[in-house]
């Protein structure tokens, strides 16, 4: 008769367990940390394209309009008629026509400069009609202003041309000259992120010669 003596079962002691635990959270900790910074780094990727496309946007819309800056002569009585365009070191306003989806039609007063508005604070675009109707109006009641780009807090504005037929080219600051436009406008933007974040825009106004002396009312 044979006689077959029962082995003592194995099994995990509490030490190993409790080993297997720690491993397997450290591992969960790495797979999570993995994918929170991957869907950071994919909302991060998608705020930047956001960001890049806005402005790029922004920047086509102030090429597009200042190139077709219009040499008007406006008249003021009492006044030497001068061109419709005010070149300052941080705002600039000039004459041309705008998209009809941007509140376009007819030709526009536009004005470039630092400001805030009810979607925030950064660069705008004030605009309102060229007209005698509304050239003492309120701004309020016939002015619109869109907010191009959040977050500028700095613009410089340059200016080249000639002051003077006879003289040659030169930078400036403010827009000297009454009777004709600049042959070139330069913007460099800041954004509040830092240097990093500067955006530049050279446009040349495609129109060189003033319109003959037009009455478009008091000019503001």
């Amino acid at each position: 008769m044979r006689c077959f003596s029962a082995g003592r079962e194995q099994g995990f002691t509490l030490l190993e367990v409790m080993i297997a635990l720690v491993l397997l959270s450290l591992i969960m900790t790495v797979l999570f940390s993995g994918l929170r910074l991957g869907v950071s780094s994919w909302d991060t990727a998608e705020r930047v394209v956001a960001e890049t496309a806005e402005q790029e946007l922004a920047l086509r819309l102030l090429d597009r309009q200042l190139a077709l800056a219009m040499p008007l002569m406006l008249e003021r009585d009492g006044e030497q008629a001068r061109i419709a365009f005010e070149g300052e070191p941080n705002r600039v306003r000039w004459a041309s026509p705008l998209p009809a989806h941007r509140g376009g039609g007819g030709i526009q007063w536009l004005t470039l400069e630092l400001g805030e508005t009810a979607r925030g604070a950064g660069l705008v675009l004030r605009f309102r009609l060229l007209h005698p109707d509304t050239q003492d109006a309120p701004a309020d009641q016939v002015e619109d202003t869109e907010l191009l780009l959040a977050g500028i807090d700095a613009m410089e504005v340059s200016y080249y041309g000639r002051s003077a037929p006879h003289e040659e080219g030169e930078w400036f600051s403010e827009w000297p000259v009454r009777d004709r436009l600049p042959d070139l406008v330069s913007l460099a933007l800041q954004s509040e992120r830092g240097s990093q974040e500067s955006m530049y825009l050279s446009v040349a106004p495609r129109q060189a010669m003033p319109t003959p002396d037009i009455d478009f009312g008091p000019h503001q």
